[in-house]
């Protein structure tokens, strides 16, 4: 994908249904970039550094649910979901990169939104390149007028026509036809 020192091009294509004219769908959008940035470590240790600003931060205040996690599968406070997730990428998927995210929704009420969106990403494995992918919804909490993620539901084993992704062992291209691609380079 990139050269040894060259950070990789992250994409962001958001669907027909996210009306990016709308001023919070837009500000959510960017926090998704900012998301996408942090997660897509690379050849760096992978750290939740940076992370606090996007989370509500209270003990309980947070929970995510993950099915691919090895030990619990729910998580409450971002302290469990720091520990959890440092020790999980760092040992299970080196070098990952989320090259892509497509965002399918995101509904606003108020003080409160959900995103429903599919990332995929790359990692180094000693057999080469892997390309796993997860469906994510989260749920926003506006505090003080910025959006934070106050829950998480991940799910591993995406299929697109009956073929399980991480099976297929190849790199994905936006299915989204739309204008609103983002491009940034990693950080």
């Amino acid at each position: 994908m990139t050269h040894q020192n060259e950070k990789p091009i992250l994409t962001l294509a958001a669907g027909p249904a996210v009306d990016l004219a709308d001023p919070d769908v837009a500000a959510i959008h960017q926090r998704i970039a900012k998301w996408q940035e942090l997660f897509s470590a690379g050849q760096e240790r992978y750290s939740l550094s940076g992370y606090e600003d996007l989370y509500v931060q209270g003990p309980d205040d947070l929970i995510a649910y993950d099915n691919y996690a090895e030990k619990d599968s729910r998580w409450l406070g971002f302290e469990a979901y720091r520990a959890i997730w440092e020790k999980e990428i760092n040992g299970n998927f080196p070098g990952y990169v989320m090259y892509l995210i497509e965002l399918d929704r995101v509904e606003v009420s108020g003080d409160l939104a959900w995103t429903a969106c599919t990332w995929y990403g790359s990692i180094q494995t000693p057999d080469g390149e892997a390309y796993p992918a997860q469906h994510a919804t989260h749920g926003w909490r506006r505090i003080d007028g910025v959006w934070k993620i106050a829950h998480e539901h991940l799910t591993s084993g995406v299929k697109i026509d009956g073929v399980v992704l991480e099976e297929a062992g190849q790199l994905r291209t936006p299915r989204l036809t739309s204008d609103t691609f983002t491009h940034q380079r990693a950080a």
